[in-house]
């Protein structure tokens, strides 16, 4: 009954569902919890979601990570990170199931939150934490990193990421190769950028219309217009569309004929 309000987003129908249930003296079990508080955080209620876990735990009742993690999640998504560290060392404290620590998602979530506000050091020793716990970081763990990296400005240390990726047996995807050559791009190192459009191509990892846009928009500001003609018309013979910036800068060519 639960369920079907939750597929349909419908949060306050399943914090009312939950209540008749509490009242009716139904007690509710842990699956119906998680819901709630998963239905709380994707409603933007928080506050709900963090009470219904000390209920929880009020009551006795055994945690999953996946709770934990929706909880930690939706304070990172406030940018609440301090409140969502609580989330994280409570679990370390009290344990789950069916793991007693937290896994890589809920390290990911951590990281994810602390490059949003830009605190690329705490994550970075949230990375080298997962390490000494024998945790191995995943392709996300890696795109947020490097993105945050880049962001700050710390392109070294972003490279330096994107270089261990083959030797930790992981392989860059689409988004790992586009977070590269946005970086790269703003600092406008053309020759760098071709290197990472070739590596794509031999490592088998199709482009799409991102990395074609922050390509072409590169080579048109640097002037590089020939380049950047060709790659538009690939754009559009393997079926790609461009963005709004990109036919800004292709109009301002026209005007400046």
């Amino acid at each position: 009954m639960i369920h079907t309000p939750c597929n349909l987003c419908e949060w306050k129908h399943v914090s009312m569902l939950v209540h008749e249930t509490v009242h009716s003296k139904i007690l509710p079990d842990v699956v119906t919890y998680s819901l709630l508080v998963n239905a709380s955080c994707k409603g933007g209620n928080i506050r709900q979601a963090h009470n219904v876990v000390n209920k929880m735990i009020q009551r006795g009742m055994e945690r999953d990570l996946v709770t934990y993690n929706v909880l930690m999640d939706g304070y990172c998504v406030r940018s609440e990170i301090d409140e969502a560290i609580k989330v994280f060392d409570m679990m370390v404290y009290m344990g789950c199931v069916p793991v007693p620590v937290p896994d890589v998602g809920s390290y990911n979530i951590l990281i994810i939150g602390y490059c949003k506000i830009q605190s690329t050091d705490k994550a970075m020793h949230l990375f080298e934490e997962m390490g000494r716990l024998e945790l191995i970081p995943n392709v996300v763990t890696y795109n947020t990193l490097i993105h945050g990296l880049c962001r700050a400005g710390e392109h070294e240390a972003a490279m330096g990421l994107f270089s261990n990726l083959s030797s930790k047996g992981l392989h860059p995807n689409v988004r790992t190769y586009n977070i590269m050559i946005e970086g790269i791009c703003n600092r406008c190192l053309l020759d760098e950028v071709n290197k990472l459009f070739m590596q794509m191509d031999e490592n088998g990892c199709s482009l799409d219309d991102c990395t074609y846009n922050m390509i072409i928009q590169a080579l048109l500001r640097n002037k590089e217009t020939f380049r950047g003609l060709q790659l538009l018309q690939e754009v559009f013979a393997r079926g790609f569309s461009i963005d709004s910036r990109t036919l800004a800068l292709l109009l301002g060519l026209l005007f400046d004929v």
